[in-house]
């Protein structure tokens, strides 16, 4: 969210509400039940390894804010949207919301938690409410608490920062009061006992059969508070500084805090904090002599309330900035509004929030909905983290952050994250990760055309980069040749798309790698070179492909040059596929040559007709000089052709037309034991000697046929010892016209034999 004036500095926009979201109910409530059943020493350290989680997630959000140089609103989805992208971040910014809003019903409710049994005693209040239970009494002052926080919210962030101040510092004396009560120990008493005994409970009691992790999940959502400073990032005056600042000192000081009053509570007798029905006594209860007890029950009640209001400012502003970014489906694009015209605050989203939080005070099982707003706390944190290492590992020289964080600090992070999502229920947190996914994908698919954004290329980068250079130690075998393919063909804006490009994405559907050059022959200025790239743009092609300006018809030499370039990945193509077009006047034979003599294979494709019945793809073979790459291409194609349920018909022939002094029967045998070296998933076809010539025969046999394959007209020249192939330019020209109006024909010449079987 942009504001025209910044507001809040590192005490009051991150440091306030994040030290008053942790200092919750938990430390007043439930930590003094914990430490008797746990003792000091395990609870000491449930309160270290639950720190770790949020100073690891500090670590990685200082990481990710100070390489940012403007932040924005949003919190820590906007910090995600910078790293992980649109896609992935919407997915993590819709969660958190969810969890934000929910977290404001939560605390409503443990606002109410100590107040109701003191309210249970005035007479009025048991007129009003005496005849409803006791969950229906919690549930409607709660709503009318979270209507008291929607109305202050409504007001400003600027209000409720100044409310928090005072809070603040009712707060701290509640916990001065605590450390206090240690030394007027005499005056605390339950059942005339004394509540101090004078020694420390180091082991717990024997008789608890509260878990180490059960204990860890009830005590962890007290540390959880730092996503309610960073939350204010929108409306910082230096977000870089403060979050980073104001988040630190926050989990240091309340570290602190919750270590010290452990201490205090393990000096209490055991059996005193726990009540004869199970239940925790809280701090209130055990320290039950004025003023100790009023300044501590304010202690619960502000601290609830604080968490409260904490959420109702950053709640709002989550969505406010996932509208901004169009995430959110266009009917909800009012949640990015003010009440009034100009307005800087997301009161809309404000409202939105305070209907999200009532129904989850009404649900009634919050037991259940509290641990599904945990985890996708957990969730929130443990992509925080995870992008933070993605960001380190990936080595993207954008990536300078000021803030220099281990990553690996980021990726226990992650990992410890992962842990207690599934000490929480694994099952509960794998339909959380679903629907992340689900997010993920309809926000891939309709608000960023299926389009990855963010550190993902970086990482991609590095992976591919590392494997490829791994590529060229290894000696790739016989049996492990891939069509690494260069396409050249005319650029014709009318159509971008012809046999030539289906051709190479099946080649690349089908392990093999590929990349289009569509080269534009035509008089364009420079002023144009943006549109044309744009109206590529328009066709979505399955393989890279990029247009080549050439402001004369040099097309030989543009091919020429790209052919010998060198390769950055250090995989250099190893044939070069060009689409044949008598608009382009050049000596094509003189090209082929060329290419040829780079030891680059030939495929050259005269584009045709084919019909919706088509049979066949045939393969005509002349030996396996040149029918070893022409069988491959064969194979790859064909299974291309037959992972489209429209094309489970076809079929594969291998074709083999016999000269006269060629025998019938030794030569079929010749082609069987040769398709069952090879496994080519074909047919033979053996065409006697006859008077027909070889292209009268192909007229006759493939007229039906989806693709023709057959060797590039030429000649072979002795020069010495040596027979080089020439092609042809007379062969090559009348055959073209021949096959005019046959189906598509792919002409193969391999630069070298290429092997099919190891022992070839």
């Amino acid at each position: 969210m942009k504001n025209d004036k910044k507001l809040f500095n590192t005490f009051s926009g991150v440091f306030v509400p994040a030290t008053e979201a942790i200092l919750g109910a938990v430390l007043f409530l439930l930590l003094p039940g914990l430490v008797a059943e746990m003792g000091l020493l395990r609870s000491i350290l449930i309160i270290l390894l639950s720190h770790t989680v949020t100073l690891s997630t500090a670590v990685s959000l200082s990481n990710c804010v100070t390489n940012l140089n403007v932040v924005g609103g949003g919190g820590m989805y906007a910090i995600s949207r910078r790293s992980l992208g649109k896609a992935f971040s919407a997915s993590i910014g819709i969660q958190l919301y969810i969890a934000q809003s929910v977290s404001i019903a939560f605390y409503s409710i443990g606002f109410i938690e100590p107040l109701q049994p003191i309210l249970e005693k005035i007479i009025i209040y048991k007129q009003i409410f005496g005849h409803f239970d006791i969950l229906t009494q919690k549930q409607i002052i709660s709503s009318v608490l979270l209507f008291i926080f929607f109305i202050i919210a409504l007001f400003g962030a600027d209000f409720i920062v100044k409310l928090q101040m005072i809070i603040l510092v009712i707060l701290g004396v509640s916990v001065i009061c605590v450390f206090t009560s240690l030394f007027f120990p005499s005056l605390f008493l339950i059942n005339g006992e004394n509540v101090f005994t004078g020694l420390i409970n180091l082991n717990g009691l024997d008789i608890s059969k509260l878990t180490f992790w059960s204990a860890f999940l009830i005590f962890f959502p007290a540390v959880t508070g730092i996503d309610a400073g960073v939350g204010m990032s929108g409306d910082l005056k230096n977000p870089q500084r403060s979050i980073v600042r104001g988040t630190f000192i926050a989990i240091s000081l309340t570290m602190l805090i919750y270590l010290a009053i452990t201490v205090v509570y393990s000096l209490i007798s055991p059996k005193l904090l726990l009540q004869s029905d199970g239940t925790y006594r809280s701090a209130v209860d055990l320290l039950n002599v004025m003023p100790f007890s009023i300044f501590v029950l304010l202690g619960v009640l502000f601290a609830t309330s604080s968490s409260g209001l904490s959420y109702f400012m950053t709640a709002p502003r989550t969505a406010f900035a996932l509208t901004h970014d169009n995430i959110l489906p266009n009917y909800l694009r009012f949640l990015g509004n003010d009440f009034k015209k100009g307005g800087k605050e997301p009161r809309f989203a404000a409202t939105l929030t305070f209907f999200i939080a009532l129904g989850i005070i009404w649900i009634g099982n919050l037991a259940f909905v509290s641990m599904i707003v945990g985890i996708c706390f957990l969730v929130v944190y443990g992509w925080i983290n995870f992008s933070a290492f993605l960001e380190k590992i990936s080595k993207n020289p954008s990536f300078r952050p000021t803030f220099k964080g281990n990553a690996f600090i980021s990726l226990y992070g992650y990992f410890i994250c992962i842990v207690l999502i599934s000490l929480y229920d694994v099952f509960i947190g794998l339909g959380v990760l679903a629907i992340q996914i689900i997010i993920f994908l309809l926000v891939l698919k309709y608000k960023t055309q299926n389009k990855l954004e963010g550190v993902w290329w970086g990482v991609f980068f590095s992976i591919v980069n590392y494997l490829l250079k791994k590529l060229k130690i290894i000696v790739q075998g016989t049996k492990n040749w891939r069509p690494i393919v260069i396409i050249f063909k005319r650029y014709d804006k009318n159509l971008p798309y012809d046999q030539v490009v289906e051709l190479g994405e099946m080649i690349a559907q089908n392990q093999g790698m590929v990349a289009l050059n569509l080269i534009n022959i035509d008089n364009h200025s420079k002023n144009n070179n943006q549109s044309l790239e744009s109206s590529l743009q328009d066709y979505k092609y399955n393989i890279p492909a990029h247009v080549i300006e050439m402001p004369k018809e040099e097309f030989r030499d543009v091919v020429l040059s790209i052919v010998q370039s060198s390769n950055v990945s250090g995989l250099q193509a190893n044939s070069v596929l060009l689409k044949y077009s008598d608009q382009i006047k050049i000596d094509w034979a003189d090209l082929i040559d060329n290419i040829l003599s780079y030891n680059k294979n030939i495929l050259l494709l005269k584009a045709g007709i084919t019909t919706e019945n088509a049979q066949y793809i045939d393969l005509y073979w002349f030996g396996r000089e040149n029918g070893n790459l022409m069988a491959l291409l064969a194979i790859v194609i064909f299974n291309a052709y037959k992972s489209n349920t429209s094309y489970h018909h076809l079929e594969l022939r291998v074709i083999r037309k016999l000269a006269h002094s060629e025998d019938f029967e030794q030569s079929t045998l010749e082609m069987n034991e040769l398709i069952n070296r090879i496994r080519l998933p074909g047919k033979i076809l053996i065409i006697p000697p006859d008077e027909k010539s070889f292209t009268d025969t192909v007229l006759e046999l493939s007229n039906n046929a989806k693709l023709i394959i057959m060797g590039l007209p030429g000649t072979l020249k002795k020069e010495g010892i040596v027979s080089i192939f020439k092609p042809s330019r007379q062969m090559f020209e009348e055959q073209i016209k021949i096959f005019h109006n046959m189906p598509p024909v792919l002409y193969v010449k391999a630069a070298s034999i290429l092997n099919l079987v190891d022992n070839d």
